[in-house]
């Protein structure tokens, strides 16, 4: 029988290497390495490189600066740090939620 660690880590990659958006509570389990995309450091300046990441940017410039805009959450992310409140998990799963549509699988922007 598996240990309950290692279920979790299985659903966890087949959860990440689906095709669909990931309600909030399944990302919380498999975000993997998502929030690189917003660190402050060179992790962050190379998870910005790609391509999900530059296509998503690019198509929220020129729109408002509100909450609902992509280039707001990213700031807001970058600029908070790496963060464990609630807060952070919800603008975290926002930036996701906008970024999917960019990449061909979940697997590609956790990874």
């Amino acid at each position: 029988m598996k240990n309950e660690t290692q279920f979790l880590g299985d659903d966890a990659k087949r959860m990440s290497e689906g095709n669909y958006v990931l309600s909030f509570e399944k990302f919380l389990k498999v975000h993997n390495n998502f929030r690189l995309h917003f660190a402050r450091n060179f992790f962050g300046e190379i998870y910005r490189k790609q391509p999900a990441y530059r296509k998503c940017k690019k198509a929220h410039r020129g729109h408002r600066k509100t909450r609902n805009n992509f280039c707001w959450v990213a700031l807001r992310l970058i600029t908070s740090g790496r963060a464990t409140s609630d807060c952070y998990h919800a603008l975290l799963y926002k930036a996701y939620v906008m970024m999917r549509p960019y990449a061909s699988s979940n697997w590609e922007m956790f990874m």
